[in-house]
């Protein structure tokens, strides 16, 4: 998971954002990172793959989903879309709806087609960086 976002990142994210933006967010981010979001935090994540080669994640808490990247070499084959849906799916069985997400300034398009609409705009700061983002909430 940690290769295909920090390619995802550098590849597609970082066109609307600046190097130094890139640098900071993806600074101390490495396998453990997500291993903590599931096993301290909770985070549930779905992987998927496509002829044996994992080519995204998405993941989930209560009420928001929390990421979702695609392999750029894999983008635009709806591989998104069902990462979302599973992630949707599963959060709905488990009672807890996914109500929103903060989403990557390139991916403002995407959320919008799969029903979510922008509510405001947002911002993480990392090591004196402000990473920008989009709150969407689903209609």
């Amino acid at each position: 998971m940690h290769a295909i976002h920090e390619r995802a990142v550098r590849t597609s994210c970082a066109p609307e954002l600046g190097p130094g933006v890139v640098d900071a967010w993806l600074r101390d981010r490495d396998h453990d990172t997500f291993l903590r979001a599931r096993d301290d935090g909770g985070e549930v994540f779905v992987i998927a793959e496509l002829r044996g080669l994992r080519v995204g994640f998405a993941g989930w808490l209560p009420g928001r989903l929390t990421s979702l990247f695609v392999d750029p070499d894999h983008q635009g084959c709806s591989i998104g879309a069902a990462l979302l849906s599973a992630c949707e799916v599963a959060a709905v069985a488990a009672g807890t709806p996914i109500l929103g997400t903060n989403a990557t300034l390139n991916a403002r398009t995407f959320y919008e087609a799969a029903g979510y609409r922008a509510i405001g705009d947002g911002f993480e700061e990392r090591f004196g960086e402000r990473i920008p983002h989009i709150r969407m909430a689903r209609t």
